[in-house]
């Protein structure tokens, strides 16, 4: 049984698991109804209640033989000893003793133990494809992908490479830990395979750069591993404001996916979502706004039925015919009560914050500004009421004014959540508005013990990292920036506040390079690097956020709890 809620921490996530991807991805898919107003399987009775019978003097035969095989005179011989009566009492008291005894005793929480040794396995992550073959010239942004590793356990041996998704001589080759590599991105998505010391100590990155074409503005992702349940929230099946679903199978086996998509009025039954076929080593990509006749916030949940797919998202945005922003889409981490979005960025604009209810019952949503002085409530936004099976926006503008931070949530049931920001700015060449961006932040789990952006520094921009605390105390983290060439750059430590978050500016002239948070054991630390474009006619905007490489090699310790049977 899980600890009395008034201990645990509002925006520790470990505290609730509902809907949780990964080896949980079942636990708790009996929340969520199957659009026919039935409950949950789950919810039904499984075992048989016993049939009791009501006796009558006419059920005994004539010789005094009651229904059970005993006379009712022979029954009458055994009167109750004292004896009995005293070991009966004696057992009574020992068991409320144990009940009683349990409850007064505190709760024990699991210990997250960090493993001194990263495992050696294999690991696989794909990168989406920058633009699909058929574009035009004009709707194909210069891009590359960056793959990167870390210094884990130099004594051991390992490789990553990136291949094409449908196979073939590989593209990028690390075989040294702290190194990189970085290419321009191919018309396909990119599979990377990590062995060895590489499997928990690697991490890759798309980015993408446009001034023309439905792609314009400046678009980051992280290279995504396969899971069978994916989530997606505040995407967009309008003319104006579409989502491209890209759904990537690395396996040797085809996959099958099934949609269900959560609406402004609920539920959204969709014809052809379920059962999508994804075959082995390819990709398909699926347009919402063909799928779907929805107009509204929009959430949607790729749950695969057979094998597994990584799974990234596209928003296009657009004003009549002129480009409005675009942006990969990253998975926000599975429905839970308590969350964090890091790396809302600062400057002007909109932010909008998307919350989607997959529950069959109302969630009420408690929303905090993680600021560089600690959590606030924003202005108009302060709690959230999100209906059944529904996915709502509200407005983060008045309550940011401005200023980047990380948004913290805590809801009285199991909800997931993104943010979407807007860019704005002038060119200052023609002095009059220049195209805006959006740029997508992902609720994330904490970061484990190491963290990794692999992507750095965008030439032309203002990066900054943003670290948020989603702890009660003070936490000292370390950073480093270093190329692909192993050499470090920078390294520093940072103290972010108790529910705050604490700022770097990442400097553009580094090159290609990369980041590393350093995080100690039992901190919940989540980030994200926002890269901001403050000249030319495109005020380009986008987010990286930190993954951490190693949430492999991170365990739970068992430890007994006395309290567990109250």
């Amino acid at each position: 049984m899980s600890p009395d809620r008034r201990d645990r921490d509002p925006l520790d996530p470990d505290d609730e698991m509902a809907f949780d991807p990964g080896a949980d991805d079942d636990a708790d898919l009996d929340e969520i109804g199957d659009g026919t107003g039935r409950g949950s399987r789950g919810s039904r009775g499984s075992g048989r209640s016993g049939r009791g019978r009501t006796r009558s003097p006419a059920d005994d035969d004539a010789d005094g033989v009651d229904d059970w095989g005993t006379t009712r005179r022979a029954r009458r011989r055994f009167p109750v000893s004292g004896r009995h009566v005293l070991a009966v009492a004696v057992v009574l008291v020992v068991a409320v003793a144990i009940v009683v005894g349990g409850s007064l005793l505190p709760t024990q929480r699991a210990r997250t133990v960090v493993s001194a040794a990263p495992l050696v396995g294999r690991t696989t992550s794909v990168c989406p494809a920058a633009f699909q073959d058929s574009a035009d010239a004009a709707d194909r942004p210069a891009a590359t992908v960056s793959a990167v590793t870390i210094r884990s356990a130099p004594d051991r041996q390992g490789v990553l490479t990136g291949t094409l998704l449908a196979g073939g001589e590989p593209l990028l080759t690390v075989k040294q830990q702290g190194f990189g590599a970085q290419v321009k991105a191919p018309d396909a998505p990119l599979l990377l395979q990590a062995t060895g010391a590489m499997s928990t100590a690697s991490s890759g990155a798309i980015l993408a750069s446009a001034d023309t074409g439905e792609l314009t503005g400046l678009s980051a992702a992280p290279c995504t591993s396969p899971s069978t349940s994916q989530w997606f929230v505040g995407v967009g099946a309008e003319t104006t404001n579409r989502t491209e679903l890209v759904l990537s199978n690395p396996d040797d086996a085809q996959a099958e996916v099934d949609l269900r998509f959560f609406g402004q009025s609920g539920r959204v039954v969709v014809p052809g979502s379920p059962g999508l076929v994804v075959p082995a080593h390819a990709s398909r990509t699926v347009s919402l706004e063909s799928l779907v006749a929805q107009t509204g916030p929009l959430s949607v949940w790729v749950r695969a039925t057979s094998g597994r797919v990584s799974a990234m998202a596209r928003d296009l945005r657009s004003v009549g015919l002129t480009p409005a922003g675009a942006d990969w889409h990253p998975a926000s981490i599975g429905p839970r009560r308590a969350l964090v979005v890091p790396g809302v960025p600062a400057g002007a604009g909109a932010r909008q914050l998307q919350l989607v209810n997959p529950s069959m019952t109302r969630a009420l949503v408690t929303v905090s500004v993680l600021g560089a002085t600690g959590a606030f409530s924003p202005v108009g936004a302060e709690q959230v009421e999100v209906p059944p099976e529904s996915t709502v926006s509200a407005s983060l503008d008045p309550g940011l004014a401005g200023q980047g931070a990380g948004i913290g949530l805590a809801a009285d049931r199991p909800v997931s959540a993104a943010v979407v920001s807007t860019s704005s700015g002038t060119d200052a060449d023609t002095g009059s508005a220049a195209l805006p961006d959006i740029a997508v932040q992902p609720a994330t789990p904490a970061v484990g013990r190491h963290g990794v952006g692999a992507i750095a520094a965008v030439t032309g921009t203002d990066g900054t990292l943003m670290l948020s605390n989603g702890g009660d105390t003070d936490t000292r983290v370390g950073f480093t920036i270093a190329n692909l060439s192993g050499v470090t750059l920078r390294s520093d430590t940072m103290l972010v506040p108790a529910h705050g978050t604490s700022t770097r500016r990442l400097d553009p002239a580094a090159g290609a390079s990369y980041v590393q948070v350093d995080v100690p054991d039992g901190a919940l630390i989540y980030g994200a690097a926002d890269f901001a474009q403050s000249e030319g006619p495109v005020a380009g905007l986008t987010s990286l956020p930190i993954t951490s490489p190693d949430l492999a090699s991170r365990s739970r310790d068992a430890v007994p709890d006395p309290a567990v049977g109250r």
